[in-house]
């Protein structure tokens, strides 16, 4: 609530009054990434509606998957991996199909030929989406797929759901997800696609959505953090390594990338159970946090309840929030869920432990 928060620097940086007494203890700094470091508003989203439309062509049902619906389905707490983002809106998208259009869409995936004119929209769009978003419990990925098969039942196309699974691939990585592999070619670009992968991109795209990214972190910034916390800075991101380093060319010069986790290399390389590492899962976190103070940096529902999670574990764990200055619902969230902090931007932490004793 607003009234546990000291507000300082011209309401810039919002100190949970419990937190004031401990910041100056914090001895590690964890990192996620995207909204936080790199400035990804044209990038994941726009992929997410590119990657949609080529699966939908024929139909013109993809209009209505907009930013704004990917935010509500991300404001679920659970979808930090945009490759379940696009499966989980794929899915409920097809159960808005008609059974003609979803056997024309089965169809025009297997042959990729696109031999259809339908133009029909469907009514009652946004029950639909609500409905489907109320469905949504824990699990990125069998949620969505429990939702669709009783819709799909109910209409006589679960046959259609089924194949229509079996051609786009549920999205554990990119040589069995044709969608994995749709959204990687156009967030990358073909060099950077074949270069991670070393295979060739279903679409070649010379530049990918990856080159409309800035930074927002400064190299002041990160010299002041990393004098101030002994080099004992970390990431904790749903993206790869070699995407980071691609915008932030001088990563490994602040950030302690070995003990670092980077949840699409884990997924590449096939782990058992990867639900242990994808957000919200605390263990990440709480492997590097080691009973040690540590600060959490995130933007987003997931980064919370991961802090909060690992903070049942672990008392020492503590949570900052990025805010965007015009995003007021999201600060009210953090406010709401006592974050221990909440700044308007990353260059605003040096601000915040100025006084901090070495």
């Amino acid at each position: 609530m607003p009234g546990n928060y000291i507000k300082l620097e011209d309401k810039r940086i919002y100190l949970h009054k419990n937190f004031i007494e401990v910041k100056n203890s914090i001895e590690k700094l964890v990192f996620d990434c995207d909204g936080v470091l790199i400035n990804t508003n044209n990038s994941y989203r726009k992929t997410i509606r590119e990657t949609l439309s080529i699966i939908f062509k024929p139909f013109p049902q993809r209009r209505f998957i907009g930013y704004r619906e990917i935010e509500k389905l991300k404001f679920t707490g659970i979808y930090n991996n945009d490759w379940d983002t696009t499966y989980a809106l794929a899915l409920f998208l097809f159960t808005t199909l008609s059974e003609e259009q979803t056997k024309e869409l089965v169809k025009w995936l297997t042959l990729q030929k696109n031999d259809t004119s339908s133009k029909s929209c469907k009514k009652g769009f946004n029950i639909e989406l609500q409905s489907f978003l109320n469905s949504i419990e824990s699990d990125p990925i069998k949620d969505p797929e429990k939702y669709a098969t009783k819709v799909c039942k109910e209409k006589g196309t679960y046959n259609e759901l089924e194949e229509f699974i079996k051609i786009i691939g549920k999205p554990t990585n990119v040589r069995e997800s044709l969608l994995a592999k749709i959204f990687d070619s156009i967030y990358y670009g073909e060099k950077l696609f074949q270069k991670i992968y070393n295979i060739v991109p279903p679409i070649k795209i010379p530049k990918g959505n990856i080159e409309t990214e800035r930074l927002y972190i400064s190299k002041r910034t990160l010299l002041f953090l990393k004098e101030t916390f002994n080099s004992k800075i970390y990431l904790l991101t749903g993206r790869s390594k070699i995407s980071i380093q691609y915008k932030m060319r001088y990563m490994e010069e602040y950030f302690d990338t070995k003990k670092s986790y980077f949840i699409e290399d884990i997924v590449r390389d096939g782990v058992g159970n990867i639900n242990l590492f994808k957000k919200p899962s605390p263990i990440p976190l709480i492997n590097l946090a080691d009973n040690q103070p540590t600060l959490y940096i995130g933007d987003s529902t997931e980064d919370l309840i991961l802090a909060k999670k690992a903070k049942d574990v672990s008392n020492k764990i503590y949570f900052a929030g990025i805010v965007n200055p015009n995003d007021k619902m999201v600060r009210r969230y953090f406010m709401e869920s006592n974050a221990d902090l909440i700044v308007l931007s990353v260059n605003d932490l040096p601000k915040v432990f100025k006084n901090k004793i070495k």
